[in-house]
């Protein structure tokens, strides 16, 4: 069902390369989540989180876990089944914003589990159909994240493919902290000095 639902939207979204669903694991709850893995074929039988950049591991002890329970594409992903997206600063901090405003949330650029680069949307599912009112209550009543992996320069591509190529130059990067990171570039991005009074800056929150 999951795949049914799914595969349309990483195969008519550039950029999409991959939706899954990360259910919210307490603690108390990991042996029957992995034992429930291995009974469902699963291609990895436990709880992971990344040692080092490709490396995964069992996953060390705390409170909850949000490891990926469904991803699509299956094949490409496969093997990142069970690992635990809030053992990594960058995505939770990305996780708890979500969680607490009940709006999705845009990480900035991070080392993929897969092994590349991406940027990682997180949307909360409740318990209930609407969120709940306080803070608190939403973190009582989160079951997990529906999540979004975007290859941020195939979806500003995909944006731009009605503009010639000589009309504009693009650059755009992640301030989110220091040092800024780049996120996409124009192949020409110098531009002639008679156009300097066309320059457009702008900061996007």
């Amino acid at each position: 069902d999951f795949a049914i639902f799914v595969t349309p939207l990483v195969r008519d979204y550039p950029g999409i390369r991959a939706v899954s669903w990360n259910a919210r694991v307490p603690l108390a709850q990991r042996p029957a989540y992995e034992a429930s893995m291995l009974a469902n074929g699963a291609g990895n039988s436990m709880v992971t989180e990344m040692k080092s950049p490709g490396k995964l591991i069992k996953a060390a002890e705390r409170p909850d876990y949000f490891p990926i329970t469904y991803i699509e594409p299956w094949a490409q992903n496969a093997k990142v089944l069970g690992y635990d997206v809030g053992s990594e600063p960058i995505r939770y901090s990305a996780m708890r914003i979500a969680r607490d405003t009940a709006r999705a949330t845009l990480t900035a650029p991070v080392y993929l589990a897969q092994g590349r680069t991406g940027m990682l949307l997180f949307y909360p599912v409740y318990t209930s159909i609407e969120p709940p009112a306080s803070t608190a209550e939403r973190g009582q009543s989160l079951r997990g994240y529906v999540v979004a992996v975007y290859d941020m320069v195939d979806v500003i591509n995909s944006a731009l493919l009605g503009y010639p190529v000589d009309s504009f130059r693009l650059d755009v990067q992640d301030i989110t902290a220091e040092p800024f990171q780049p996120l996409f570039r124009s192949d020409n991005i110098i531009s002639p000095a008679h156009a300097a009074s066309m320059l457009l800056r702008d900061m996007l929150s």
